[in-house]
């Protein structure tokens, strides 16, 4: 998997963390261009994208890949959800 920025929605603004570590606040409007070819992770694609105004940019979905991978495995639709669920540290 390539190296990819997280993008984390609130109610009208967005966040990028690069790979880098940089992190960048963008307006809702100015995502697509500020992703440019760049596909960024996020957690709940459907409910991170609606945040921002439903921008057609393409996004990587941990939650669509855990449920890939573990399909009989539920687990609230969240960063911390799905950190507990892989057993991690929060």
């Amino acid at each position: 998997m390539p190296e990819s920025p997280a993008l984390i929605a609130g109610h009208g603004h967005a966040t990028l963390l690069s790979a880098d570590g940089e992190v960048l606040n963008i307006a809702p409007g100015a995502l697509a261009q500020a992703l440019g070819h760049i596909i960024p992770l996020v957690v709940h694609g459907p409910a991170t994208l609606r945040r921002l105004g439903d921008p057609a940019v393409p996004v990587i979905d941990l939650l669509e890949l855990f449920a890939f991978i573990c399909p009989a495995q539920s687990l609230a639709p969240t960063p911390a959800g799905l950190a507990r669920a892989r057993e991690m540290d929060i």
